[in-house]
């Protein structure tokens, strides 16, 4: 009797789970493309060039799909594997053994449900957003926010996943992220240094030179599947 391996996904068009089994003959002699029975809008493709194998996985936690590589060993031996979706950090996709994959399957099928019928978050991190909104006010009681014209006067936008302080002067403008520790911890260390915000600007009008301080830029996070490191397709990455 031939060796199988499921592979499981839920269908980000209709949010039907998606199950199928394939023979380990067949992943390694050939590409495979796992469609949804319910809708036929979502499929899933995987190819090998016998060493590893390059899954494309439609995502029904962010409606994206996902690139990921795995190693031959990881996709046709072994209990099974999850590779999670880079925009929520949660398994989107199971393969392995059937019985394993239908259990994994029924616990994803519910926290997609659930994901879809909550309200989202205000902020990327509500936590985080808190806390630099109160070491914000906190810099601002002892005059630690200024602009480079001069001025101390400013407004404050509160976006999902960072904070703009712009000048009332001269219209510089400042974008400082609020959605990772790391970001709390630059805030901190930008206020404790010279003791107030003043930095080059992110970018202004008005006065050259105008503006509070700059942000840094930080890359997307792959996918990470049970130790494997995945990619995202290198044309667009998820789209």
């Amino acid at each position: 009797m031939e060796e199988m391996r499921s592979f499981g996904y839920i269908c980000p068009q209709c949010g039907k789970p998606v199950m199928a089994g394939r023979s380990t003959f067949v992943l390694s002699a050939a590409a495979v493309r796992i469609e949804c029975p319910a809708c036929g809008k979502a499929e899933m493709d995987i190819e090998t060039d016998g060493q590893r194998f390059r899954l494309s996985v439609p995502c029904g936690l962010c409606g994206k799909t996902h690139t990921a590589e795995c190693t031959a060993d990881a996709v046709l031996r072994g209990r099974g594997i999850g590779l999670a979706c880079p925009e929520t950090k949660q398994i989107c996709c199971y393969v392995g053994e059937e019985d394993q994959v239908r259990r994994s399957m029924e616990e994803l099928a519910i926290r997609a449900e659930k994901e879809k019928t909550e309200q989202p978050e205000a902020f990327t991190d509500n936590v985080i957003m808190y806390e630099v909104l109160s070491e914000l006010k906190d810099i601002a009681a002892r005059g630690g926010i200024s602009c480079t014209c001069g001025s101390r006067e400013y407004g404050i936008h509160v976006r999902r996943d960072a904070v703009d302080l712009t000048c009332r002067r001269c219209g510089g403008r400042l974008r400082l992220p609020a959605a990772t520790d790391e970001d709390l911890d630059r805030l901190s260390d930008d206020a404790d240094d010279p003791g107030e915000i003043k930095k080059p600007p992110l970018r202004g009008r008005g006065e050259s030179g105008s503006g509070f301080c700059h942000s840094e830029e930080r890359s997307d996070v792959g996918i990470q599947s049970c130790g494997i490191t995945d990619r995202r397709a290198a044309d667009g990455g998820s789209q």
